[in-house]
């Protein structure tokens, strides 16, 4: 069985360092057979490896951005990005998830609304906020929520967290 190695965002690999230094040069080496035949890692003098039954998955964000030898040396699949609908579907499983993990009681469990899942999947495609942001905003919302006796997660328990975070985000530095 052979092994497989994701590299996501590959476009960040090379990102500030030049020449030999750079991670992405090490790479390029791999993902050809006949090189990866005989790969020697810069820490391991002396000492080939076969490294060309290694599979590899690379990912990235922006395909402009990775370096054109790495294109070259790969096939590449572009997948579109999530529909609002999927967003929705991820917000909630998010969500679920979030209340599996904390073992909170079928019974005991706070509904989150549709126009808060909105309000969520807006921020993600407006790029006001990140999907991995979700899980910890998901988690203030429902500590509102819970503080004011709530039996759903509103909006308005969205935005307090929201108003919140931006709010935490002040500037550090020296007096």
């Amino acid at each position: 069985m052979n092994p497989l190695i994701l590299v996501d965002e590959v476009e960040k690999a090379g990102s500030g360092l030049r020449g030999e230094a750079a991670p992405i040069n090490q790479l390029l080496g791999l993902l050809e057979k006949h090189s990866a035949q005989a790969f020697q890692d810069q820490s391991l003098e002396g000492f080939d490896f076969d490294a060309s039954w290694i599979n590899w998955v690379l990912t990235a964000n922006d395909l402009s951005t990775v370096p054109e030898p790495v294109l070259s040396r790969t096939s590449v699949f572009e997948i579109a990005a999530p529909t609002e609908s999927d967003l929705m579907g991820i917000v909630e499983r998010m969500y679920q998830s979030l209340l599996s993990s904390r073992s909170i009681p079928e019974h005991e469990r706070l509904v989150i609304t549709e126009e808060s899942r909105q309000l969520l999947v807006r921020q993600v495609t407006n790029a006001s906020m990140s999907m991995r942001q979700i899980p910890k905003l998901l988690q203030k919302a429902y500590s509102n929520a819970i503080m004011q006796e709530a039996t759903h997660i509103t909006p308005d328990h969205l935005r307090l967290t929201l108003t919140v975070d931006k709010q935490d985000r002040r500037k550090v530095g020296f007096l």
